[in-house]
């Protein structure tokens, strides 16, 4: 897993990879915040009919982050790690 800082880069790359938002960060003080992005590679075979589901769940996992409704945010992770 690779992670990347941007829109740009990430738009990029999901033309051959999968691309999952993670966070916006600061790089300094008083600027704007940067999307962080992790880049997956080598997705297991066997995972590839699962795999629209799971990016619609991370989806849902980082709204819900960003709303602060950790319960969503437990069960979500809880659903994705494997």
């Amino acid at each position: 897993m690779h992670i990347i800082l941007s829109e740009q880069n990430a738009a990029h790359l999901r033309e051959k990879y999968t691309v999952l938002e993670l966070d916006q960060i600061r790089l300094k003080p008083n600027t704007d915040p940067v999307s962080a992005f992790c880049v997956l590679e080598d997705i297991p075979i066997d995972e590839l009919p699962l795999l629209d589901n799971h990016i619609n769940l991370h989806n849902k996992l980082i709204e819900n982050y960003r709303n602060k409704n950790w319960d969503f945010c437990d069960q979500a992770i809880e659903h994705l790690q494997y």
